[in-house]
Order: structure tokens, then sequence, then C-alpha cells
């Protein structure tokens, strides 16, 4: 994996999740841990006073994942998950090229930890 794709990961998982590998992509909205990585759990966790499906080291809403038709939810589909994403908001090449805030202003909208 280029070496600033796996940093930008890792900048999205320390805003959303972990970087502990075990926790981040077991974690639920509010707080929770996830026992079993073959799916996403797609459970309503309500903290805060909001509601959502989100789980895993990105905060995958269900109804996102589903989209992205990925075979579970294992660490590595997870990050898979999260670059399909990166693409689809059109920050990719300024991941790779090293254009940190360019990237960051077009993936906000998908990471609520992003400026």
């Amino acid at each position: 994996m280029n070496s600033n794709l796996a940093a930008f990961l890792r900048v999205i998982r320390e805003g959303e999740s972990s970087q502990d590998d075990d926790i981040a992509y077991r974690m639920k909205y509010g707080g929770g841990l996830v026992d079993d990585l073959s799916e996403h759990p797609n459970t309503v966790v309500s903290a805060g006073g909001l509601s959502s499906t989100a789980a895993g080291a990105y905060q995958f809403l269900f109804r996102t994942w589903r989209e992205l038709r990925l075979p579970d939810f294992s660490p590595k589909s997870q990050d898979e998950g999260a670059v399909m994403l990166i693409k689809r908001r059109g920050a990719y090449e300024d991941v790779i090229n090293g254009n940190f805030e360019q990237a960051i202003y077009k993936v906000n909208k998908e990471w609520a930890s992003m400026p």
C-alpha cells in the first residue's frame, strides 16, 4: 500500500475509532464493540442524543457498507471500503500525491471527524 494512503487511513481511524487495530475494526458508534466481523452489525446505537448504525474503524453506516458490496466486515474489507469511499469523493489522487489538505476537504462529508 502506498505510504501516503496508509497514513491517511490512520488519520481517519484516529478520528473515527481508535489506533488500536484490535479495537478500531470492531468499534460501534457510541463505543461498544462488534463481536462478529463476518458482516456489518447493522445495530442502531443511541448516544449523545443521536442514533446511528456506524461501525468499524471508519464508522461505516450500514447503508453505505451495503452499497460497497464487500464480502465481510474484516479489517481488510474495511480498509478496502475506506479506499473506495476516498475514490468516490475524488480524493484518491490527492492522497497518493500527498495533497492532504485538499483530500481532507473532499472527504469531510464522508467522515464527521474531518475538519
